[in-house]
């Protein structure tokens, strides 16, 4: 990026061309220029993770072609808001991402797209649903947390989504069970092997979307096969309002 007066260049390495940056923005609606920070924090950065297949060219089509999304889009410009709206905001904003106006929650919207995919007899992975509510709230909160840094305005890391180890900050992760404990008790992977390194990598089908393999696996005593997950019961899983409150 060079400075020619007040013009802006980026020079785009890998597709070895020089953009006008001053050009761009004059070209864009100042509607979303003002929006620009929100919106770029919202669909992934440095500190934000990126809803998967969900990138920066979809969230701001849709806030372009939808002014009703601004009010949401305005909520994390704004100091003096809670949690709970960062999330009703950041909520209605993700939900539209995944092309839904009229599920209530993030969980009636993954069991809508997972049929979907099952009607259509396409193979589903976890990574194609869109986020539960829990993990979703955590990227919510990281991505106002950064936006407020972009302003100037310092924030505590720890009620934002991240969480102090003793020697740096890592992302929180928002705790929900993928499914009824009596289901996922029958879930299992193929793996074989007797030693403690089975399925002590992402080839493993439970290890790969952080379940512990079980009894139904064809791995024995491996190094990803504990007893938590046998005892497991319903009152161990939250529910999605428990779920956020408990994480702020």
């Amino acid at each position: 990026m060079t400075h020619d007066r007040q013009t802006i260049f980026m020079n785009r390495h890998l597709a070895n061309h020089v953009i006008n940056v001053t050009e761009l923005w004059r070209g864009m609606d100042r509607r979303l220029t003002t929006r620009i920070l929100a919106i770029h924090a919202l669909s992934g950065c440095d500190t934000v993770s990126l809803p998967f297949s969900m990138g920066k060219t979809k969230l701001f089509k849709i806030v372009r072609d939808n002014p009703e999304l601004l009010v949401h889009i305005d909520v994390f410009y704004d100091t003096n808001v809670t949690n709970e709206q960062i999330t009703a905001a950041g909520t209605v904003l993700v939900m539209r991402m995944y092309g839904n106006s009229i599920y209530a929650t993030m969980e009636e919207l993954r069991l809508c797209i997972y049929r979907k995919k099952l009607a259509g007899k396409r193979a589903v992975t976890l990574q194609m649903l869109p986020p539960s509510t829990a993990a979703l709230v955590q990227h919510l909160l990281r991505a106002y947390m950064q936006v407020q840094e972009w302003m100037g305005r310092s924030l505590d890391p720890a009620n934002y989504g991240w969480t102090f180890d003793g020697e740096q900050y890592t992302r929180t992760v928002g705790y929900e069970c993928y499914a009824p404990p009596t289901l996922l008790k029958l879930l299992s992977c193929g793996c074989k092997g007797t030693t403690k390194k089975a399925c002590s990598t992402m080839v493993c089908g439970c290890k790969k979307i952080g379940m512990v393999c079980t009894q139904f696996c064809n791995c024995t005593d491996c190094e990803n096969n504990v007893e938590e997950l046998n005892n497991l019961d319903e009152s161990d899983c939250e529910s999605d309002d428990e779920g956020i409150e408990n994480e702020e």
